[in-house]
């Protein structure tokens, strides 16, 4: 109950939140995978809290029937253990909440990077990132240590009643013997005593155990609260969220813009039952109280009318659509869309399902518009080619398709949905010409889907080339002002559009390049799911106890710290049973003398339980603060090498949630239940050898019952952790999809909640998370019964050696009657801790098992060994000549070929533009160079070596490239420039006059200096995409004189006209003597190109000289 109702709430306020900057937009992730579970473990000792306290007043009531003044002994130590407690828990909640934050940085850092895997193989960054990920991993545990250090003093607190209170106690009874002539202990007073002092030993300590888990779940409360008050308001003085009235023509019509004027509004302009939107002197922040990136906004939006937000890369069109739809800060008088919107982003956001689920959202089915919006989009032919059509699952982030099919669907979603406003934010940038123009004469145009249906259009781009369709255009400046608005023919001669170099022509001259079918495509065959899962029958199957998880355990461990643990282990039984034998020979010496040293025996007795107390605290320090970070390290190094060596096809079939939920609850079950129940595993197998041998040799005749226990004990535990595996597997199971909707309502919240989905995502959450509760419900139905059942079959034992003792009294002496009699209570303890314990580890073992089975499994991305590699030259590739000779390959076995006998000579300083429609195989090709994509045959030659005897990650760090999406990662501007350690010890490290000069060439240094420079973190940059695009190209420029080779995949597709040829005239300049090969899909992209290579189903259907 505690954690459906924790988890619920924070997925719902997550689709509540306005995802600002001011909450890490990963803390739900980490919220619901580490701090509800830290909660609803601690909820399982709440009862310690007031059950305990009953149970040791009771208690000692009862020892001062034996004891008299000798009582108030367990009274001394329980105060003691009070105060030391009291003051460790004041300690523990920010240990706790300090922890769990370094973990959420972790979590947040690898699905970044996972969710980039492409990008950071591409740019060689593999080996990079994936020490930045382990570092934190370090960092994280040594952030724990204070943790775990404390836990260590509070378990030591814990034993203290049980290794001391008795030697108190008897000391004060002792001395009070001497000075009242008292009672004498005999041995049924002794082991009388000592029984009842366990009756408060063991309440006490399990209330101590409880304090350090209720206390860190104080800080997990603290955190999830921290994000329950998190405001969802947008606004800081009068936003307006409406609703407003959408006053729609009839279906069929479209308000055209002839005569029409946009209305420039200042003052105190009242909103009109027509307007959608109304901004009067709005300023746009990316987080409360930070800077406005937009100010002093006058803009009014009116109902079916078409309105195009245009400006140069970094202006703030993404920032103006986000303001819109109430995504930011804002102050002024803001009126932002409300309601019903259709909204496609600059980055295409899909769900984990099939194209048509995508396509159709929380949208009714028709078939017949369903038929339409294909058509417009232009996806027909793609889901003729594609394996399964429209039911071909996308994969995680969309990676089964290509960046134009994903844009694609996206905006199909968008006009599937039919909602009055539709805003686009440039989701055309990514589509070769030719599709580009398709879509937007299927959408955009008079007789268009969208205008159709008389939707009003909020759309930004980068292309110039629609803008007389628009009946309202916004010019964005650089200044965050809006620079002019109005319609289109009113700003033919705006001067500022002449600096934005338009050629309003342009269109015309674009579809040139149609001679390329626009439906025309090339069949996608992508990997099916991949065979790195694990089979749940196989692993389900695992009943029996798999003695060589423990043996992978253990080798994380290491030997030295392995057999250090299991000395002190054994010691800690010796010092737990050794005391009773102690006791066992004064008493029985003082009956047999009338005259024991009690001096002596009780010294010796109080330098045992002293040394054991030390031993205990030294064995829990071994294994919770030297033990667990080590293993916890090498854990997760193998887990994390595992992922990052595993081809690319391995990520576009496998969930991103599943990867996550291994960094996330896997690890934490080895880095807190597994040591934990190990442990306890460990210290109850040694009690119960030493406590049954104990009632054996107190009672003889038991030992026929012992067979007979022992076979009751292995019946139940092959039943019982069949069922627990069982159970913790489906739990584990039950967590990867209701964490891959929680990472995908992450990523698409402002989607989901433009479109109004926000009840059918927590409705679908809700689901996951039932289906999720139902194994996690019935694993601790069975731990009752257990408990049940253990309480029984101890019962009964206790029955037998009182029945045999009573029957047979000469068959053993008073002591050692009283020893067993003694030792069956702690056995009932015992062996529940045991049978609890060593399920526990059973069951924590199924992460261990997933661990090595993922690793066993995954396939590892193909890579010449060290015998098989070449010796690269200090400056390979120093010329830039590329011979790709008949190169065919394809993304699995039995898929088609995506390249076919592709053949093409690279002279060293060529200049090769590279174009075709979406999945003719461009990017494709541009794999195949960095070995992404393995070849079936042909070979690509590099400066006379072949690269399929380089090894990978050199081979991508020996190559210079842009990709399309760009990759940052957390840290300082200075090592986004300059990440690689490579082996070019010729070359220095580049100096920050270098990196700032590179920053200048892409006209980015002027606003990076105003933000801490080189030195700042690079999430405290306001980059737009375009901008990180920029500093991307910034990266390309630092390592221009470490190779001769220039790879841009489309980087391009996400900036202005303006910036595209900015960023061509530094390629041409800075990259003069490279060879440059270039993905392309606008022919202005074409300009300084020497040859043009147009790709068809995989094949080279054309090379020409550029301008031929």
């Amino acid at each position: 109950m505690i954690r459906g109702s924790l988890v619920s709430l924070i997925m719902s306020k997550n689709l509540e939140i306005v995802p600002n900057g001011s909450v890490d937009s990963s803390a739900p992730l980490t919220l619901v995978s580490t701090d509800v579970r830290t909660i609803c473990k601690s909820f399982e000792a709440i009862h310690e809290v007031w059950a305990n306290p009953i149970e040791i007043g009771i208690a000692i009531w009862l020892l001062q029937r034996q004891l008299g003044l000798g009582s108030i002994g367990p009274a001394i130590t329980i105060f003691a253990c009070t105060v030391g407690t009291a003051k460790l828990s004041k300690l523990m909640p920010r240990a706790s909440k300090i922890w769990n934050e370094e973990i959420q940085k972790r979590i947040t850092v690898t699905s970044d990077v996972l969710g980039s895997i492409k990008e950071a193989k591409m740019l060689g960054m593999v080996a990079l990132l994936q020490q930045a990920i382990q570092d934190l991993r370090i960092s994280e545990l040594a952030r724990a240590k204070r943790y775990r250090a404390l836990i260590t003093y509070m378990n030591m607190l814990g034993n203290t009643p049980s290794m001391v209170g008795p030697v108190v106690t008897f000391g004060i009874a002792i001395l009070a013997q001497k000075i009242n002539a008292g009672l004498s202990l005999s041995t049924a007073t002794v082991f009388t005593s000592l029984s009842i002092i366990g009756l408060i030993s063991q309440p006490l300590a399990q209330l101590i155990a409880s304090v350090p888990v209720l206390v860190s779940s104080l800080g997990s409360f603290e955190r999830i609260q921290d994000f329950l008050d998190q405001s969802t308001a947008t606004s800081t003085t009068a936003t307006q969220r409406g609703p407003l009235s959408v006053d729609r023509t009839d279906r069929g019509t479209f308000q055209h813009g002839e005569g029409f004027e946009m209305e420039a509004v200042s003052g105190q302009a009242l909103p009109t039952p027509r307007d959608i939107a109304l901004i009067q002197n709005g300023n746009f922040s990316l987080k409360p109280g930070a800077e406005p990136v937009l100010r002093g906004i006058n803009l009014r939006i009116k109902s079916s009318t078409m309105t195009i937000i245009i400006g140069r890369v970094g202006s703030g069109k993404t920032t103006l659509i986000r303001g819109l739809l109430g995504e930011l800060s804002s102050t002024g008088s803001v009126r932002t869309l409300e309601g019903a919107v259709a909204y496609c982003a600059q980055t295409s956001w899909l769900t984990t399902s099939t194209i048509k689920d995508n396509i159709l959202g929380e949208t009714a089915f028709d078939k017949d518009w369903y038929e339409k919006v294909v058509h417009a989009c232009a996806l027909v032919h793609d889901f003729a080619q594609l394996r399964h059509g429209d039911q071909t699952v996308v994969g995680s982030k969309g990676q089964s398709l290509s960046g134009g099919q994903k844009q694609r669907v996206a905006l199909a979603r968008a006009v599937y949905s039919r909602k009055p406003v539709f805003v686009v934010d440039d989701a055309l940038s990514g589509l070769d010409v030719a599709t580009r123009n398709h879509v937007w004469n299927g959408l955009f145009e008079p007789d268009g889907l969208v205008r159709q249906y008389g939707a009003s259009i909020i759309l930004t781009t980068h292309s110039l080339d629609y803008l007389s369709s628009a009946n309202n255009v916004v010019i964005l400046g650089d200044d965050g002002h809006i620079a002019n608005q109005g319609t289109f023919d009113s700003m033919r001669s705006s001067t500022y559009l002449e600096n934005l170099s338009i050629d309003i022509n342009r269109r015309d001259d674009a579809t040139s390049l149609g001679d390329i079918d626009p439906l025309e495509s090339k069949k996608q065959d992508r990997p099916p799911k991949n065979d790195a899962e694990i089979d749940p029958e196989q692993d389900l199957l695992r009943t029996a106890g798999d003695t060589t998880l423990y043996w992978y355990y253990f080798k994380s461990i290491g030997w030295q710290y392995g057999s250090a643990g299991a000395i002190f282990l054994v010691l800690n039984c010796f010092v737990n049973v050794f005391p009773q034998l102690w006791l066992k020979f004064w008493t029985e010496d003082d009956a047999r003398t009338g005259s024991a040293d009690t001096a002596m025996y009780f010294g010796v007795y109080f330098a045992i339980s002293m040394v054991g107390l030390l031993i205990i605290g030294v064995n829990i320090w071994i294994m919770f603060v030297v033990i667990v970070p080590k293993s916890s390290r090498n854990m997760h190094w193998t887990l994390l090498q595992s992922v990052m060596r595993a081809p690319l096809s391995f990520f576009v079939s496998t969930d991103t949630g599943n990867l996550i939920n291994r960094f996330s609850q896997d690890l934490s079950h080895i880095d807190r239940d597994l040591p934990s129940a190990l442990f306890m595993t460990s210290i109850a197998v040694l009690d119960c050898l030493a406590e049954g041998v104990l009632i054996v040799i107190g009672a003889k005749y038991l030992a026929v019952a012992i067979p007979f226990v022992l076979g009751i004990l292995y019946c139940l535990q092959a039943f019982y952790l069949r069922t627990s595996r069982q159970m913790r597997f489906l739990d584990l199971q039950a967590q990867a999809p209701l964490l891959t909707k929680l990472i995908e309502t992450i990523d698409g919240l402002s989607t989901i909640r433009a479109f109004g989905w926000q009840e059918a995502y927590k409705s679908a959450s809700l689901d996951l998370l039932d289906q999720a509760q139902r194994p996690y419900y019935l694993l601790f139905c069975i731990q009752r019964w257990l408990t049940l059942v253990l309480d029984l079959l101890v019962g009964a034992i206790a029955v037998l050696l009182v029945s045999i003792a009573m029957m047979i009294p000469d068959a053993t002496s008073t002591g050692a009657i009283a020893v067993a009699l003694y030792n069956v209570l702690s056995f009932n303890r015992s062996l529940a801790h045991l049978i609890t314990s060593w399920t526990e580890l059973e069951t924590s073992l199924g992460a261990i098992s997933r661990l090595r089975t993922f690793e066993a499994q995954t396939p590892v991305e193909p890579s010449p060994s060290e015998e098989d590699s070449v010796q690269l030259r200090t400056h390979w590739p120093e010329h830039g000549q590329i011979e790709i000779t008949n190169i065919t390959a394809s993304y699995s076995a039995d898929s088609r070929p995506v390249l076919n006998g592709v053949s093409l000579p690279i002279n060293p300083g060529d200049k090769i533009a590279i174009r075709g429609r979406t999945g003719s195989g461009k990017s494709s090709l541009t794999l195949a160079i960095f070995k992404l994509l393995g070849l079936d045959s042909g070979s690509i030659v590099i400066d006379g070596i072949d690269i399929a005897h380089v090894p990978n990650n050199l081979l991508r760090q020996r190559l210079i490239a842009i990709p399309q999406e760009p990759l940052l990662f957390p840290g300082s501007l200075r090592i986004n420039l300059f990440p690689y350690d490579d082996d070019l010890s010729a070359e220095d490290t580049p100096s920050d006059e270098t990196l700032i000069d590179a920053l200048r060439k892409v006209s980015l240094w002027s606003t990076i200096s105003l933000h801490g420079g080189l030195g700042a973190e690079i999430s405290d940059l306001p980059l737009s995409k375009g901008q990180k695009q920029l500093l991307c190209l910034a990266r390309a420029i630092v390592r221009k004189n470490r190779s001769r080779v220039l790879v841009l995949d489309e980087a391009t597709s996400a900036v202005d006209q303006e910036t595209e040829e900015m960023m061509a005239g530094i390629i041409q300049a800075e990259f003069a003597a490279h060879t440059v090969i270039s993905v392309v899909h606008r022919p202005q992209a074409l300009r300084g190109f020497g040859k043009v290579v147009t790709l068809h189903e995989g094949r080279v259907a054309e090379i020409q000289l550029a301008g031929c």
